[in-house]
């Protein structure tokens, strides 16, 4: 079901699972640590260089999950994929067997799962205070659930994802202190992610993600052509202002022409414009693969680009990512018979919905987002441009905010219409 949602910039997503027995004997965090037998995070280090993440897999389930948010409407969609693999990195780390196998596979097909765990901690680490943009991660455990989580486990996350742990009771109390950490570390931009836990809740893993972001060089006045049209994807139009810039990195393939608008610090609004002015941009996107993703980068070229950008502001909600990841091949993990998160606690867990919530802003002065992800378990080269191109972002288009290093996509979005 998608539906509208306030005003903040966020991605949110829950996980929820039903406590079904007792498998080992439990270590409260506060204890010693024990080893916990077939961990991956017990092989796993964090990868020195993350420059390569394009070609783990990962751009494969960002943009294949991107593709599955469009695939039954015509609505502005914005998914965060950073935000979604580092909640499901941190449970990843409490899974074990077919259930953590099943995981790491979507997230990165072409890694094992120890290698997936080093790649998700090293771009935690590259992102978390880099610039304009904020990650950070937090574990909330139910005060009557501390003593079967396992020590070993809170400390990876606390180590490689910096997560803050910390024993709240799920009550109303609880959820005011997990709404005020979102708060603060989305810079008010998500002043709250729940209304209230699940009773039976026992854990809850969250990312949150703020990115606030200008313009490297920002539109004067005078770019701003304030009487223009976008023909949305009914062909409906729409009044509109269309920012104009000359950027210097043009993008073309067989399926789209686009450009590159860097912001001031290490990061990229990469703006495609599909081909085919008779499809969508979500139609388009439910035949755009990883593979036409990197295409698109590969493409990039030194050139004089006069671009059109209309000012926009949206947001989106879906709590559809448990069947999305279902059909992406994570099944294990939603199933209270098969689920197998015994390297996290000593309760059998399993995760019971996902959703996500996002909005976005951008104007001439730049951009802002955040993310808050919540995971709440339940017991069960440089070159002289010469070539002139122009690229008008007046009907639909898809976007990506990318970091500079890696390249890969933090923010997926489509603009279906600009006034919706």
């Amino acid at each position: 079901m998608i539906r509208k949602t306030g005003a903040a910039v966020m991605a949110a997503m829950m996980f929820m699972a039903l406590l079904s027995g007792c498998s080992k004997e439990a270590l409260a965090f506060t204890k010693a640590p024990r080893s916990i037998s077939g961990s991956a995070f017990n092989n796993a280090s964090k990868i020195e260089d993350v420059s390569d993440l394009n070609k783990t897999g990962y751009v494969d389930f960002a943009v294949d999950t991107f593709g599955k948010c469009c695939s039954d409407n015509n609505d502005n969609v914005l998914i965060s994929p950073a935000s979604l693999l580092f909640a499901m990195e941190m449970a990843g780390a409490g899974a074990n067997g077919n259930t953590l196998d099943e995981i790491q596979t979507v997230l990165m097909k072409d890694r094992d799962n120890a290698d997936t765990l080093g790649y998700a901690a090293a771009y935690f680490e590259l992102l978390e205070w880099k610039g304009c943009l904020r990650v950070a991660n937090g574990a909330f455990i139910n005060e009557d659930f501390e003593g079967s989580i396992y020590k070993e486990y809170c400390d990876y996350i606390e180590y490689y994802f910096d997560a803050e742990i910390d024993v709240t009771s799920f009550d109303e109390e609880g959820t005011g202190k997990i709404n005020d950490w979102v708060s603060r570390n989305t810079k008010g931009m998500v002043p709250s992610i729940i209304d209230s836990p699940d009773p039976n809740e026992q854990l809850m893993l969250i990312n949150t993600i703020a990115f606030d972001a200008s313009w490297a060089h920002k539109y004067r006045e005078d770019d701003v052509l304030k009487d223009s049209t976008f023909t949305d994807a009914d062909g409906n139009k729409e009044d509109v202002s269309l920012m104009f810039s000359r950027e210097g990195v043009y993008i073309e393939t067989d399926k789209v022409t686009g450009f590159i608008k860097p912001y001031e610090s290490g990061y990229s609004f990469m703006a495609l414009l599909p081909k085919d002015d008779s499809v969508s941009a979500n139609e388009f996107v439910r035949d755009f693969s990883g593979s036409d993703y990197l295409a698109a980068l590969d493409s990039r070229k030194s050139a004089v680009v006069e671009s059109y950008l209309p000012e926009f502001s949206y947001d989106y909600s879906c709590d559809s990512f448990k069947d999305i990841f279902r059909s992406l091949g994570i099944n294990d993990a939603f199933s209270p018979d098969a689920a197998d998160f015994s390297n996290m606690s000593d309760r059998d867990l399993f995760i019971s919905r996902v959703i996500q919530k996002t909005h976005i802003e951008v104007d001439k002065d730049g951009t802002r987002a955040a993310a808050a992800t919540a995971a709440g378990c339940v017991t069960s080269g440089s070159m002289t441009p010469t070539e002139t191109y122009e690229v008008r972002l007046d009907r639909p288009f898809i976007y990506v905010i990318v970091d500079n290093e890696t390249m890969t996509p933090l923010f997926l979005g489509t603009v279906n219409s600009v006034n919706s």
